[in-house]
């Protein structure tokens, strides 16, 4: 392969380059024409070895007091099972239980919908978000059109001009948190996200849960006293309209506030469909057939005039309503622990220009758990990650009414899960209410969105299993979990997703870091010690078949596909034996999925970049070819620590350092003062030939070509 160079190079300025030959780097190993050994299991339809995939399919309760009754006996069954879960007075179990997968989510899927690669270079060019699948937006801290950059910040959205450079205008958000004081508060952590569509901003605020408190256990058992109703502290979702036809002067159109958790939304066109979670509670005793567990929302909206934060400061007409989602829209799979209830919401951001409301998001809402959410431009899918280790009872409906089928025919109401996710599909096409049309399920988990991808009307998905009584069934935590990996194609029939082909054996003894569909071509990364990058050609969806391995040291937390022949990795460097030592990128050779090639890498010994766990984070604009991440390293050469952007070009076959980009020693405006961490980089884009960073202390414009200072944009 000849000469080969890797870098490593600190922020403070001292670097070192070191000339390595062939295959010479350090732990790596073989490129294999054809995986060496058992590489994997190739399963088609009609394998005996093939486990079919179990429709789940989604129903409407016979009536609102079935519901009522099934939701009041599984969490019974829940709260005994588990006194920590969400439904119980003890209230949830804390995020990291949930979120126990590696710490590296994987890539995107399709290829590089960052920067829009494929876009034209105009003088109106600009990159777009990072996103799973072309022309599905999704929402984040910074958004632009070339011509103005839309930021939320501290609870502020803030416009900016580009050829100007200067906030032109900026507006609170009613229910944005305030950070305390002294706080690192960044766009990682942050409460606040935004969608733009022409003139018009979707402000998405979260308010976290502080609680539940039970119901009475005193006094009369009726729906009108309220000490026996649940006070409910659980989360809060708001959605805010905002208007920024006048840059200078935006305005809030419509609030909409929302019970529950917000997991994720995506933008087809300028249709929004969010979706939230809650957990409801019923009353473990009395009579109640009331609504109090389904979701509530409060909306207002201004029906002329202007109107301030939530209509104060403002003009003309406003228009209070109240509610709840409509108990008739809630639909169940077959099995459920009735201890979580998605709901599916759809906003219209291109109403007419006289149309003052947001409305209610004609929710869907599914007695489902689930907090992966992935979307083409005409399918929803919700995954829902069953793991045995949350010990959560699943209840079969209708067996708390008396006589129904459901209690005539199940000796037992209630199964322990396993391993394995559940996939919910949804018709988005136009701008209705999401339809059901089709459901199935996979063995093992998920790693995130990534993991899934549409392709010719099949859905390809990636998934870590472990072997049965290896922690509980799940396995993710223990380092000597017997794990494996397995790409499944899943085929619509009927209402079944059905399973059609896999490949199995995966990385035995590792997990899945990474995956990345593009086209009939899929990558999966693997990792313990060791990081092999496996090719799947997905060609003949019923029959997957693994046609490359990789073994290199480190791994690749994101895939990012510049072409069909290019692939870049970010994520770890590590030792032979696992531990990791900086940050790494690196350069594939995959125009022969037989025999992938790493043609180029470059380490930073003691960083790490927020891309590695969000894509978003991650800027390629292949115009220039330059590629852009936040990274911060332990030391900066002078005993101290540093962040910045670390800006690299990509190349005919190479990775060239350009330079770093920091926000560290500006003005920071007058309402930070000295909070830690406020110059940290989380965001980068690009507009014309500007390259923007984004810090929570203000916006640097750089030279695309030089970095040099352009202009440099504080907060008020």
């Amino acid at each position: 392969m000849g000469n080969r160079a890797r870098t490593f190079r600190g922020l403070g300025g001292v670097a070192l380059a070191i000339s390595l030959t062939g295959l010479a780097l350090t732990g790596c190993s073989h490129s294999t024409g054809h995986p060496t050994g058992k590489v994997a299991k190739t399963h088609i339809l009609g394998d005996s070895t093939q486990t079919e995939s179990v429709a789940v399919p989604l129903k409407r309760y016979a009536s609102c007091e079935e519901a009522l009754a099934t939701l009041r006996l599984a969490q019974a069954a829940a709260n005994a099972h588990n006194p920590r879960h969400p439904t119980s007075e003890f209230g949830g179990a804390p995020d990291s239980a949930r979120n126990a997968a590696p710490a590296a989510p994987g890539g995107a899927p399709g290829a590089g919908t960052n920067g829009d690669e494929k876009q034209p270079s105009t003088t109106s060019a600009h990159s777009t978000t990072n996103t799973a699948e072309p022309g599905v937006d999704e929402p984040d801290t910074v958004k632009t059109d070339g011509k103005i950059i839309v930021t939320v910040h501290r609870g502020t959205v803030s416009v900016v001009s580009t050829s100007d450079k200067r906030i032109e205008g900026s507006i609170g958000l009613e229910d944005a948190i305030a950070p305390q004081e002294g706080a690192y508060y960044s766009a990682d952590d942050s409460a606040d996200q935004l969608l733009l569509a022409g003139d018009r901003v979707l402000a998405i605020s979260r308010k976290p849960a502080t609680g539940m408190l039970p119901y009475a256990e005193s006094g009369p058992a009726s729906d009108d006293a309220p000490q026996n109703r649940p006070q409910n502290r659980g989360s809060q979702t708001t959605f805010t309209l905002i208007d920024i036809s006048d840059p200078a002067h935006p305005r809030t159109v419509s609030t909409l506030h929302l019970d529950g958790d917000f997991i994720d939304a995506r933008m087809m066109g300028t249709t929004v469909r969010a979706v939230t979670r809650t957990n409801p509670v019923v009353p473990q005793s009395g009579n109640s057939t009331g609504t109090d567990w389904l979701p509530h929302y409060s909306l207002e909206s201004h029906l002329s005039g202007t109107g301030g934060i939530g209509g104060i400061g403002g003009t003309g007409t406003r228009s209070i309503s109240e509610g709840s989602v409509d108990c008739a829209s809630v639909i169940h799979p077959d099995t459920y622990s009735g201890t979580a209830l998605l709901s599916l919401e759809t906003f219209d951001l291109a109403a007419p220009a006289n149309r003052y409301s947001l409305g209610t998001g004609n929710a869907v809402s599914v007695v489902a758990d689930g907090d992966t959410v992935y979307a083409t431009g005409s399918s929803l899918y919700v995954a829902n990650d069953l793991q045995a280790w949350r010990g959560v009872p699943l209840i079969r409906p209708g067996f708390a009414v008396e006589g129904s089928s459901a209690a005539k025919t199940h000796a037992d109401p209630y199964t322990l899960p396993s391993s394995r996710t559940e996939v919910f599909k949804f018709d988005v096409s136009g701008t209705a209410a999401p339809r059901p049309v089709a459901s199935g399920t996979v063995p093992g988990w998920l790693l995130n969105q990534y993991s899934l991808s549409e392709y010719q009307g099949n859905l390809r998905i990636a998934t870590t299993d472990s072997a049965a009584g290896d922690a509980g069934g799940a396995g993710r935590d223990i380092a000597t979990a017997a794990t494996s990996s397995a790409v499944y194609v899943l085929a619509p029939r009927g209402d079944t997703l059905a399973r059609i082909g896999a490949v199995t054996g995966l990385g035995e003894g590792e997990k899945i870091y990474s995956v990345r569909f593009a086209g009939p071509v899929g990558y999966v990364v693997t990792f313990r010690q060791m990081d092999p990058l496996f090719v799947i050609d997905l060609r003949d969806p019923s029959r997957p078949k693994a046609v490359g391995k990789l073994d290199l040291t480190g791994y690749s937390s994101y895939l990012h596909p510049v072409d069909d022949k290019t692939l870049i990795g970010l994520g770890q460097a590590s030792s032979g034996t696992g531990r990791r030592q900086g940050t790494q990128v690196s350069l594939f050779d995959v125009s022969d999925p037989s025999a992938p090639r790493l043609t180029a890498r470059y380490e930073l010994p003691g960083a790490s970049s927020t891309a590695e766990g969000d894509p978003h984070a991650f800027l390629y604009w292949a115009p220039t070819g330059m590629l852009v991440v936040p990274l911060s390293q332990d030391s900066d050469g002078l005993g101290g620590s540093a962040s910045g952007a670390l800006v690299l070009r990509v190349g005919n076959g190479g990775i060239t350092e350009e330079g770093f980009v920091k926000h560290a020693g500006r003005s920071a405006g007058g309402s930070f003062g000295s909070i830690p961490g406020v110059e940290r980089i989380t965001r980068s884009l690009v507009t014309n030939d500007t390259l923007w960073t984004v810090s929570d202390a203000g916006l640097l414009g750089s030279k695309g070509l030089t970095l040099e200072d352009m202009g440099w944009i504080p907060y008020p």
